[in-house]
């Protein structure tokens, strides 16, 4: 049974994902921020094992944005990244948000844009020295007056 926790500090079950996906696998060195209680952690699992994570950012009071979503080795390519996403995205309208951004990886993009996120301007941004993307997502169209 697939079950989303969220968190205001950064779970024990997150750190050890992050630390895995990110450090681990893709080299980053700079994973982790003094304050992680000023985001909303997301921890999926997969009968009571975590099995993958995101972090929600607000912008602004209807702009939120997405980051450091990471699902585990042996679960990628089972549509994890995709429930990981919509319960993000679920959180975020519960929160009166209306649109999410991220900077998605540019070997991910697809993934992203499959998911509904178009590029913002396409230009590539670098982190770490990795290739990164903005795109964006609207969540909620406003209403027509």
């Amino acid at each position: 049974m697939v079950q989303a926790r969220f968190y205001h500090d950064l779970p024990m079950e997150a750190k050890i994902i992050r630390q895995e996906v990110f450090v681990e696998e893709q080299g980053f060195q700079e994973e982790f921020e003094d304050d992680e209680s000023i985001y909303i952690h997301l921890v999926l699992f997969l009968d009571d094992k975590p099995i993958s994570t995101a972090r929600i950012k607000k912008l602004d009071p209807e702009r939120y944005q997405l980051q450091r979503m990471a699902v585990l080795k042996p679960f990628r390519g089972l549509k994890i990244g995709t429930y990981t996403l919509k319960f993000c995205q679920t959180k975020i309208k519960t929160l009166g948000g209306r649109e999410i951004v991220l900077e998605a990886q540019l070997d991910k993009s697809g993934f992203y844009a499959k998911n509904g996120f178009k590029p913002i301007d396409g230009e590539i941004v670098y982190d770490q020295d990795y290739p990164h993307i903005w795109m964006r997502k609207v969540i909620v169209r406003p209403k027509n007056k």
